[in-house]
C-alpha cells in the first residue's frame, strides 16, 4: 500500500490536466434544452439557493454574486415584478436559469458571461373549448408519478398531476403541445387533437447522474460521483420474493455475491459472502448496517451435536437457530446498498473488510397527508428435490428378515438395503405387522410422504404520512409459519417506527426502532445426527411404510420403529425431543441534525441492537440416544452499541473546484452474556426442569466484551462536476488486541470522472460514461480474549468442590491487526438512450497479518496456538449490463438485466512450517477443509484410490480400489463463476418477472451420496446386485507390472467399500447447477375500476421461488446448501431438501 499511494497521486495529477476550453453558447427557445459544452465554466457551476418565492429582479440580485455572469434585459419587454420560485441544490447554472425562463415564459441567450433575457410573446388562436385529462405514470414501475410539471409548450399555462398522477388541462387548441417534466426523469412532449384521457408515461434519465444511493456512513450520494463499486436492490423486490431470510432474497439479484442457506429446515441461517473468502480463521461475511447503525449477524448455536455432547469428528451439526439478520421484515426495507469490499466501506472500519450490506428502511417522507398500506400473503412450499431412492430391496442383507424388536430379530437391527427383493410375493414379519408375515413391498414415496406441505401466512399493515416538516411511518407484521417438516414452526412480530421532525430550520430529529418477537415450538437438528430424521432416510429400509410409523407414535406415543438399534420413531423424536426457541429483539437509533448553514451541519447518533435469546432442548424418556432424557436451557443477551459523530461541510473554492468534507468518530461497545444449564438425565420422564435432573446438572457463565474507538474522515474535491477525487482515513483503537498494536490506520483514496461531461457526446450512440478506480486498506481485529489466558471454572463431581481449569488455546500477548489491501477500477456506459448500460469492475484484494487459529500436539498441553500469518488473495471482475429491447414508446416494455463475476481466490502464503490449516469445524468423514499454500480457500484433503502412470484405477485382491497412503488435494468449494439474468416484462397493467441464476466450478462433498450408497438405498446401488460387480482397473503383478482386474464383489460389499468413508475421491462433485429462481406474476388493477372506493390502489401477485432445477451436477441433492452457514462449507449430509414455493400475494393502499 505504501508504494502504490504515490503513484495513485501521480495518476490524479495526470488526470487534472485540463484540455482546451471549448465553451460555446447557443440560443434557446423555452421548449428547448440548452446544451452546453462540458468545458464551459460559469454555465456548468454548481450553486445552491434555499427555496423562496421572489421576483425575476431579486432572483437575478440573488445569482449574479455567485457567478462571473451578468444578466442583460430591458425593462420594456421584461416583466421584473412577476413572481417565480428560486431553488437550486447543487444545480448547474445553465438548469436553473432555463427552470426561471420556463416560469416566466421567456427567452435566453448565453453569450461568453452574459444572460440575455428576451420575450416569447406571441399571437395566440382563439382557445378551443376541449380538456385533456389523464394520468402520468413511472415508466418501470408503473406507478402514479405525483407533482409532475404539466405545461403548454409556448404558453405559461400548465398544471402539475395529484397524488395520484392525474392531471386536467383545459382551453387547448387542436395541435398543441403539453410538456411533461419531472426532477430525474426524461421530459416528454404529447400532441393533442381532441377532448380525450391520456396516459403518459416517463423515464429516468438514461446516465444515471441524478441517481442518489446510500455510501458509508449513511451518506447519500451521486452515483457519477463514487470512485467504487455498489450495486443497489429495491425493496419491492425482496419483499415481492416472500422470503423469511432477507438473504436469501438476495441471491442472483447482484454480481459478486454467493448466498448458501444450510437447508430447508424452518427458520434455517443462510450465509453470504462478497468478492470471495478473506480471512483463514476469521468471519467471512459483511457487514449488516440498517439506517446507519451497524447490527448483529450472529449465527450461535446450541450446543453441538445433538445439542448435548461434543463431536470431534465435526460431521455433526449443532442445532441451527438462524442467523440474527433474518429477523427483519423484508416488507419495512425500501432498498439495500451492497459496498463491495474495502474500497467502498474503508470508513465503517475493522468489520467492513469483507465489504457491507446497508439497509434503507421505509420513511414517510415524500408523503402528504395519512396513508395506509396493508399486504396479505400465503406461500406453500414442497421439497424442491429428493434423492433417487431405490424401490426394489428392502432393509436387511440377505435373502431373510423377520423383525423382532428392530434390534435383535433377522436383519430387523440392519438400516440398510441390501435385504431381499421387493413385490415378488414374498412375505416377512415386519415392524408394523403384528407379529404376522405381511406382503414385502415396496413404497417409493414412503419419504416423499413423511414431508407436509409447509405454509406461511403474512400480514402486514403500515402507516405513513408528515405534514409541518414531520413525517412518519409506522409498520406492523405477523408471520406464521409451519415448516415442511412435521411439528416445526416459526412466529415472528414486527413493529417498526420510522419517524422525523424539523424543530426548528436548522435542527432536525430522525429515529428509527424495530422491536421483533421471534417464536419457534421446535427446530430439527441438522448434519450427520441421530436427531436430524434426515439421517434416517439415508439409512434406511426402503420397505418401511411412513404413516405406519406416524400412526405407532399417535396411538402409542412410543418410540416404537422400524429399527430402534440406530433410529427412533421419526414421529417421536420431532414431537417429544423440540428444541425451541424465544427472542426478543430491539434495534433503534437516533440521529439529530444541526445546520449551521446550508453547507456546514453537525449529526449527532446513538444506535443499539440488543436482544435475549431462549433455547430450550428436551429429550425424551426412551429415546435412543438419551434412554433417561435430557433438557438444556441456553440463555443469551447480546448487545451492540454505537455512538457516533459526524460533521459535513461543502465548499466551493473557485469556478472550477469543490471540496466537501466529513469528520467523525464512534464508539463501539459489544457484548455476550450466555447462562446454560444442563441436566444430562432426568429422574422423573416429561418433567423439564434442570431441578429434575438426575444427578449434578453442568452450567456455564460466559461474558464477553470488546470496545473499539474511533476517528475518521473523507475529503471529496470536485473539478467541474466530472472529475471527483476522494481521500479517506480512519483509525481505530480495539480493545481485544495487546496496547501496544491496538492502534490501527488505514487510507483510502478514488478517482471517477464522467466523460461524457468532459467531452461533447451530442449526436452520439453514448449518453453517459464513467471511469473509475480506487486503492483502499483496511485493519481488521479479532474476538475477545486471545491475548491473555482465561479460566474456566465449574462444580466437580466430588461434592461441592469447584474445579477450575485453563483454555486449551496458547493466548498471543503480541497479535497484530490483519490487513486487507484493495485495489479496483471500473467502468458505467449507458448507451443508445438508455436502452443498453454496461457497468464494469475488475478488483484485486491482498489480506495479510491473518490472525491464524492452528493445531499444534496435545504434549505441549495446548491444542490451539494463535498468531499472526498467512496471505489470501481475490481477483476478479464483475460485469453488469442492462437491456431495454423494445422502445420506450412501445406498449409493452421489457427490462434484462445480466450479471456475471468471477473470482479467483488463492493461500498465497502461510505460516513457516506449516503446509497446510485444517479449517475449524470443517471435518466430514474422511475429508477435511484446509487452507493449503497455492491452493484456493477451502481446498478438499483426503485420500482417494491409487493409480498407475496410465491413470488407471488399481484393485487389491478383494476386488477394491487401494486408497493412497495419504491425503491429496481433491478439489475446493468455491465456484468459478457465478451469474444470473432477469427478464421483466410490461404490458399495461400486468408485469411478468423470471430470474434465473446459476454457479459454476467448485465442488461440494455429497455425505448425503456417501451414506446413501453405502446403506443401498440410492437407485445408483440397484446395479450389480444380482451377478456382483467387477471395479473397471488393474491389479499390480509380483513383477511390477498391471493386469485387468477380474476379481467380482458382491453388490453389499463393493457399494459399501468403494464409497468407503476413507475414500473421498468417489463423493466429490461439481457442484454446477442452473435454476428458475424466482418467476412473478402481478396485476395492478386499473384506476378505472378505484374512482368510486377510498382505496388508491390495489396489486395482485403471485410468485414461486426455486421452481426449477434446470441442471444440476450433483446427484440426488440441490448443490446450494452447506452443514451450516459459518463453517463448515462444501460439505453436505442429510440435509433437509431445499423448498420449492408458491405465494400469493395482495397489496391494498388507501
Amino acid at each position: 500500500m505504501k508504494n502504490l499511494l504515490p503513484k495513485s497521486i501521480a495518476f490524479v495529477l495526470i488526470l487534472f490536466i485540463s484540455p482546451p476550453d471549448h465553451s460555446y453558447a447557443q440560443v434557446t427557445s423555452l421548449d428547448e434544452r440548452v446544451h452546453f459544452s462540458p468545458w464551459s465554466t460559469e454555465h456548468n457551476k454548481a450553486i445552491t439557493i434555499k427555496r423562496q418565492e421572489l421576483t425575476l429582479e431579486s432572483a437575478v440580485k440573488k445569482i449574479e454574486p455567485l457567478t462571473k455572469l451578468t444578466f442583460i434585459y430591458s425593462r420594456d419587454n421584461i416583466d421584473l415584478q412577476k413572481p417565480l420560485i428560486l431553488q437550486a441544490d447543487q444545480t448547474p447554472i445553465g438548469e436553473l436559469v432555463d427552470d426561471l425562463c420556463s416560469q416566466l415564459s421567456i427567452t435566453y441567450q448565453f453569450r461568453s458571461d452574459k444572460i440575455i433575457l428576451s420575450s416569447n410573446q406571441k399571437e395566440t388562436a382563439p382557445l378551443a373549448a376541449f380538456t385533456v385529462s389523464g394520468q402520468v405514470l413511472d415508466g418501470d414501475s408503473g406507478l402514479p408519478l405525483p407533482g409532475v410539471n404539466i405545461r403548454i409548450k409556448d404558453s405559461s399555462r400548465g398544471t402539475t398531476t395529484d397524488r395520484e398522477g392525474r392531471f386536467s388541462v383545459g382551453k387547448l387548441t387542436e395541435g398543441d403541445q403539453l410538456v411533461f417534466s419531472f426532477i430525474g426523469y426524461r421530459s416528454k412532449e404529447v400532441t393533442v387533437r381532441e377532448a380525450n384521457e391520456i396516459t403518459v408515461r416517463l423515464y429516468p434519465k438514461a446516465n444515471e447522474l441524478s441517481e442518489v444511493v446510500v455510501t458509508a456512513l449513511n451518506i447519500d450520494r451521486e452515483r457519477s460521483r463514487l470512485g467504487y463499486s455498489i450495486q443497489s436492490v429495491k425493496g419491492e423486490e425482496l419483499n415481492s420474493s416472500s422470503e423469511s431470510n432477507i438473504i436469501n432474497a438476495l441471491s442472483g439479484k447482484a454480481s459478486g455475491i454467493n448466498v448458501t442457506s444450510a437447508s430447508g429446515n424452518i427458520g434455517s441461517s443462510s450465509r453470504i459472502v462478497i468478492r470471495g473468502e478473506s480471512s483463514i480463521s476469521g468471519n467471512n461475511q459483511p457487514l449488516f448496517v440498517i439506517d446507519g447503525t451497524p447490527v448483529d449477524n450472529s449465527n450461535i448455536k446450541s450446543g453441538t451435536g445433538s445439542g448435548f455432547r461434543p463431536s470431534p469428528s465435526g460431521s455433526r451439526s449443532a442445532i441451527d437457530f438462524g442467523n440474527a439478520i433474518s429477523d427483519l421484515n423484508p416488507a419495512d426495507i425500501e432498498s439495500i446498498s451492497i459496498l463491495k469490499g474495502p474500497n467502498a466501506a474503508a470508513l465503517y472500519g475493522s468489520r467492513a473488510a469483507n465489504g457491507v450490506i446497508q439497509i434503507k428502511t421505509k420513511t414517510g417522507q415524500g408523503i402528504e397527508g395519512f396513508r395506509v398500506t396493508a399486504n396479505s400473503s400465503v406461500a406453500f412450499q414442497r421439497p424442491s428435490i429428493l434423492p433417487d431412492y431405490q424401490n426394489e430391496y428392502g432393509q436387511g442383507a440377505g435373502d431373510y428378515f423377520e423383525y423382532v424388536d428392530g434390534a435383535n430379530g433377522v436383519h430387523d437391527g440392519t438400516d440398510s438395503s441390501f435385504g431381499p427383493p421387493l413385490d415378488e410375493g414374498l412375505e416377512f414379519v415386519q415392524f408394523n405387522s403384528e407379529g404376522e408375515p405381511a406382503p414385502w413391498v415396496s413404497h417409493p414415496d414412503n419419504v416423499k410422504n413423511f414431508f407436509e406441505t409447509g405454509t406461511k401466512l403474512s400480514n402486514n399493515i403500515a402507516i405513513a404520512g408528515g405534514s409541518g416538516g414531520v413525517d412518519y411511518k409506522l409498520s406492523m407484521t405477523s408471520v406464521n409459519e409451519k415448516g415442511m417438516v412435521p411439528n416445526t414452526d416459526l412466529g415472528r412480530n414486527n413493529i417498526s417506527l420510522n419517524a422525523g421532525a424539523r424543530l426548528s430550520d436548522n435542527f432536525n430529529v430522525r429515529t428509527s426502532v424495530n422491536y421483533i418477537k421471534t417464536n419457534s415450538g421446535n427446530r430439527m437438528g441438522g448434519g450427520y445426527d441421530d436427531q436430524n430424521v434426515m439421517k434416517q432416510f439415508m439409512w434406511f429400509g426402503r420397505q418401511v411404510d411412513i404413516p405406519a410409523l406416524k400412526e405407532q407414535y399417535n396411538q402409542y406415543g412410543n418410540v416404537m420403529n422400524w429399527n430402534t438399534s440406530w433410529h427412533s420413531n421419526p414421529y417421536f423424536m420431532l414431537y417429544e425431543n423440540t428444541n425451541s426457541l424465544d427472542r426478543d429483539r430491539l434495534i433503534g437509533n437516533v440521529a439529530l441534525t444541526y445546520n449551521f448553514s446550508e453547507r456546514l451541519s453537525l449529526s449527532l447518533r446513538a444506535g443499539n441492537d440488543f436482544y435475549s435469546d431462549v433455547r430450550s432442548l428436551r429429550r425424551a424418556y426412551e429415546d435412543f440416544e438419551f434412554p433417561k432424557g435430557a433438557f438444556t436451557e441456553d440463555a443469551y443477551k447480546i448487545s451492540e452499541q454505537n455512538y457516533d459523530f459526524l460533521l459535513k461541510g461543502d465548499q466551493s473554492l473557485n469556478e472550477n473546484f469543490s471540496v466537501n468534507y466529513s469528520v467523525g468518530g464512534n464508539w463501539l461497545k459489544k457484548t455476550l452474556r450466555q447462562n446454560k444449564v444442563q441436566a444430562n438425565q432426568l429422574a422423573v420422564p416429561g418433567v423439564y426442569n434442570v431441578g429434575n435432573a438426575k444427578g449434578i446438572p453442568s452450567a456455564r457463565n460466559r461474558y464477553e466484551e470488546k470496545q473499539v474507538y474511533s476517528l475518521y474522515g473523507l475529503t471529496e474535491v470536485r473539478f467541474r462536476d466530472y472529475l471527483f477525487l476522494e481521500v479517506t482515513g480512519r483509525n481505530d483503537w480495539s480493545s481485544t488486541l495487546p496496547l501496544h498494536n491496538n492502534s490501527y490506520f488505514y487510507p483510502s483514496i478514488s478517482l471517477s470522472g464522467v466523460l461524457t461531461e468532459m467531452f461533447d457526446s451530442e449526436g452520439t450512440i453514448l449518453d453517459y460514461a464513467k471511469l473509475r478506480g480506487s486503492l483502499a486498506q483496511v485493519g481488521s481485529d479479532t474476538d475477545p480474549y486471545q491475548i491473555s489466558s482465561v479460566y474456566n471454572s465449574a462444580v466437580s463431581n466430588w461434592g461441592s468442590m469447584t474445579t477450575v481449569s485453563e483454555a486449551n488455546t496458547i493466548p498471543n500477548a503480541d497479535l497484530k491487526p490483519q490487513l486487507t489491501n484493495s485495489y479496483e477500477a471500473g467502468a458505467d456506459i449507458r448507451l443508445f438512450q438508455g436502452r443498453l448500460g454496461v457497468d464494469f469492475t475488475w478488483y484485486h484484494t491482498l489480506t495479510e497479518n491473518q490472525i491464524i487459529s492452528s493445531s499444534i500436539s496435545n504434549t505441549s498441553g495446548y491444542s490451539q496456538r494463535y498468531f499472526n500469518a498467512g496471505e489470501i488473495q481475490n481477483k476478479g471482475i464483475e460485469l453488469t449490463t442492462y437491456l431495454k429491447p423494445l422502445g420506450q414508446d412501445s406498449p409493452v416494455q421489457w427490462e434484462v438485466e445480466v450479471n456475471y463475476a468471477r473470482n479467483r481466490n488463492e493461500v498465497v502464503e502461510l505460516a513457516e512450517g506449516i503446509d497446510r490449516i485444517q479449517l475449524q469445524g470443517n471435518h466430514l468423514f474422511g475429508l477435511d477443509v484446509v487452507a493449503v499454500e497455492g491452493e484456493p480457500y477451502g481446498a478438499f484433503y483426503g485420500r482417494g484410490m491409487q493409480r498407475n502412470d496410465d491413470g488407471e484405477v488399481i484393485f487389491g485382491s478383494n476386488g477394491l480400489p487401494e486408497l493412497t497412503e495419504t491425503g491429496e488435494i481433491q478439489g475446493n468449494y468455491q465456484p468459478d463463476w457465478t451469474g444470473s439474468i432477469s427478464n421483466s416484462i410490461t404490458f399495461r397493467n400486468i408485469t411478468v418477472t423470471a430470474l434465473i441464476d446459476g454457479s459454476f466450478g467448485g465442488q461440494i462433498y455429497s455425505g448425503t451420496n456417501v451414506v446413501g450408497r453405502r446403506a443401498g438405498v440410492l437407485a445408483s446401488t440397484l446395479p450389480g446386485r444380482e451377478e456382483g460387480i467387477i471395479g473397471d482397473g488393474v491389479v499390480e503383478n509380483p513383477d511390477g507390472t498391471y493386469s485387468t482386474n477380474t476379481t467380482r464383489v458382491d453388490a453389499k460389499s463393493w457399494y459399501s467399500g468403494y464409497y468407503a468413508y476413507d475414500n473421498t475421491e468417489v463423493s466429490i462433485f461439481d457442484s454446477n447447477y442452473i435454476k428458475l429462481r424466482e418467476a412473478r406474476l402481478a396485476y395492478n388493477l386499473p384506476n378505472s375500476l378505484l374512482e368510486h372506493i377510498p382505496v388508491r390502489s390495489i396489486n395482485l401477485s403471485m410468485v414461486g421461488r426455486n421452481l426449477l432445477l434446470l441442471h444440476n451436477s450433483v446427484p440426488n441433492i440441490d448443490p446450494e446448501t452447506a452443514i451450516a452457514s459459518d463453517l463448515p462449507q462444501g460439505l453436505e449430509v442429510a440435509q433437509v431438501p431445499s423448498p420449492r414455493s408458491v405465494s400469493f400475494n395482495v397489496s391494498v393502499s388507501f
